[in-house]
This record gives structure tokens, sequence and C-alpha cells, in this order.
């Protein structure tokens, strides 16, 4: 049975989670990327409707509190969408767009091109700002996500090795330079107290992992915790992910032959284990109600890890080759993810298959769920999938 809505509130209060994180604002729901809803998930689904735009799509959808979902596609293009599949409007950038955006809180919608540009785009479709992440160098790619504070504050990485930090108007607040050869691309996070956190590759050695704490005002680093990957063919794209009541950040790497999830302490920023997994991590990280990590990984499975000390609890093989999608997990604790092959799959928080559906391309993305139950997910078939019930929603403290 699925957990009445009485006892997910509950759930909520004792881990300190924020219900104003619903709805899905930003990469992974919310801004300490948890993957984490209080929203129910369709069991079993049927497609509603499908959207195709003019080319792959690796960003997750995002939706406004109007109600609103917003889009980007590799076609350089933004899409305001309604909750039926209707376009509102389309934002033409400056060139292909692969992250997936945030919306602040005045309802503009922020992201990054290929071309080094950061927009914010109004609810209505037109620019708010834009600002050239380039900083003096040819090589300004962004490709990470945006993370956005209550207050307004944006923060932001490019291929630049730049980390920039913008007001809600579009002045830039500060930046760091690391001078390195890391590329960033893993979307920053934020603790309840503001504080950002970045994973990268270390400005003084290319082969280590370096995971950054800043407080909002300043470039000035509180502590880095580096450790070397040991090898010269990584990749960080994984985002990291907060872990509030544990008071824990978790970061996944890709090594040439391995994957390794690390556990690091949010006050410190000591290490407090590392789980190593048998294929590389891309998959960001989703928290479980109970705190369980699940990650997905380059072997084709998903893990679900003890966050105490990073042993596997259980794993589910996808039909897929690899799994580089990002699980998210409903109100009752249901897992959803996808795989290589565009299989998205539904399973219990014991990792039991509930249902799948088959995209017609990889799934690389993070789904989102809305309030009334219609799960969205994106593909590199250049479309993005609504799916819903095959039977009228239940109320939502009875559903089976």
């Amino acid at each position: 049975m699925r957990k009445p809505l009485w006892a997910v509130f509950s759930l909520l209060i004792i881990t300190g989670f924020c219900l104003g994180e619903d709805p899905a604002l930003t990469f992974h729901n919310n801004t300490q990327r948890t993957g984490r809803t209080t929203y129910l998930g369709p069991l079993p689904p049927r497609l509603r409707w499908t959207i195709r735009t003019g080319a792959s799509i690796e960003a997750s959808p995002v939706m406004g509190r109007n109600g609103a979902i917003y889009l980007a596609s590799t076609d350089g293009r933004l899409y305001a969408l309604s909750a039926r599949g209707g376009v509102k409007w389309i934002f033409e950038a400056k060139e292909s767009i692969f992250a997936t955006p945030a919306i602040a809180p005045d309802g503009s919608i922020h992201f990054s091109d290929l071309d080094g540009w950061y927009y914010a785009v109004r609810p209505d479709g037109s620019l708010k700002w834009s600002t050239s992440l380039a900083s003096g160098h040819l090589e300004c790619r962004a490709v990470s996500s945006p993370v956005i504070a209550p207050d307004g504050q944006s923060y932001i990485g490019a291929w630049n090795d730049h980390f920039f930090s913008f007001g809600p108007d579009g002045k830039l607040l500060w930046e760091v330079s690391f001078q390195g050869e890391g590329q960033i691309t893993a979307a920053p996070a934020l603790d309840i107290s503001g504080n950002v956190y970045l994973a990268t590759h270390d400005p003084s050695d290319k082969n280590k992992l370096a995971v950054l704490k800043f407080q909002p005002a300043s470039s000035n680093v509180v502590w880095k915790f580096a450790e070397n990957m040991g090898v010269d063919r990584n990749r960080i794209i994984s985002s990291p992910l907060i872990d509030t009541a544990r008071g824990q950040l978790y970061v996944g790497i890709a090594r040439e032959n391995d994957g390794v999830l690390y556990a690091i302490d949010l006050t410190a920023g000591t290490l407090v284990y590392r789980a190593v997994l048998p294929k590389g991590i891309v998959s960001s990280p989703a928290l479980g109600w109970d705190g369980t990590v699940y990650v997905g990984c380059l072997n084709g499975k998903l893990y679900a890890l003890d966050p105490a000390n990073g042993r596997e609890q259980w794993n589910f093989t996808a039909d897929g080759y690899y799994v580089m999608g990002s699980p998210v997990v409903d109100g009752s604790g249901i897992i959803f993810v996808g795989d290589s092959d565009g299989i998205l799959y539904a399973l219990s928080p014991a990792g039991k298959e509930l249902w799948r559906f088959r995209c017609e391309s990889n799934i690389a993305s993070a789904p989102i769920i809305s309030e009334d139950e219609t799960l969205y997910v994106t593909s590199f078939d250049s479309k993005l999938y609504a799916l819903g019930y095959w039977k009228p929603r239940t109320p939502r403290g009875s559903r089976q």
C-alpha cells in the first residue's frame, strides 16, 4: 500500500524537507538536488501526449508555479507548454541548450547555451536579461544547470573553468577562475542556509576531484574536499546531492574503469565514505524518504545504497546498456529512472519493477511529476512525453 498523505507529511517534518519545493522548479526538483517530490506518479501509466522539438533533448523539463512546463532543446529553443501539450511560446537562444533551466522566485526562467550566454526569460517569453560567460576565454560553453537561491541570486559554471554568481538583475556579483582543465559540467547545489556547493576537477590537478563550498556573499572558499581520482580519464557530470537530515553531500564520478560515489560531511568538508561501483556514474543521485541513496551506473544498473556507509541494499538491472538518467522519488517512495534503450522504469522502494514505458531513444534526463500525477520525461528522440493514468485517479490518501 502506498503511504497515505498524512504519513508523507509526517515524514517530511521528520526529515526537514521543505514543502515549498514543489513543483519541479529546477534540475532534480529542488536546490538540494534530492530528486524527491511529494507528488505521486502514475501507476500504471498511459501516454497522454507528446511534443517533438527540432533536435535531441538532454535537459529535464521544469514546471513553473503558474503550471507551465518549460522545455530546453538542443535545437536552441526554450519551449513554454501548457499542461495539455500546447505551445504557449518559444524563445530562440543563440546556440544549443543542453542543461536544464531553473525558475527564479519572480517566475523568470534561467538557462545557458553552448555559445556561453546565460539568459533570464520572463514567464511571457520576453527576454529579461542575458549576459556572456566568456570572461575573455575562447571556451565559454555552458552545459551546467544554474541554481537559484530564494532571494534570486543564481550560480552557474562554464567550460572556461569559471564559476559565477549573479544577482536577480543579471549583475555579476562574483566569479571564481579555476584556471585548470575541469570544464565545469555538474550543476551546483544549495543547502538550506544558502551555501553553494560545486563539484569539478581540482585546479591544481585535473586528475583530482574538487568539491568546494562557498557562502553567498563571497568567492572565498569555505572548505575544499579534494581527492586523486587515480586516472586521467574521468568525468564529473553527476550533480551534488545534499542530505540535510544527515548533514552529508553525495557526488558521483566516472573513472576509466569504475565509478565512485563520495559522501562528504557538509560542515567540515571531510570524507565520510566512498562507495565504488563497477562502472562510471554520470547519473545524479537521488534521496529516498528513508535516506537511501539511489544512483544509476554505466553498467546498466540502478543501485540503492545505505546512506550510513554506502553499502549496497539492492540493485536493479535495466534492459539498456547504461543508466545515464537521474532517478526521482515520488511521495510514496516509488523510483522512476530511464535507461539508454529509452525505457522508463517505475520501481518500488525494494527495487521491484512496477511498470515500464518505452521511448524511442536514450533517456539521460530526470523525470518530473506534477500535482495532477502526470509524469513528464524527455528523450534523445527529441520528444517530451506526458504520462498519466489508465483510470481516473483516486484520492491521494487512498491509493493502493
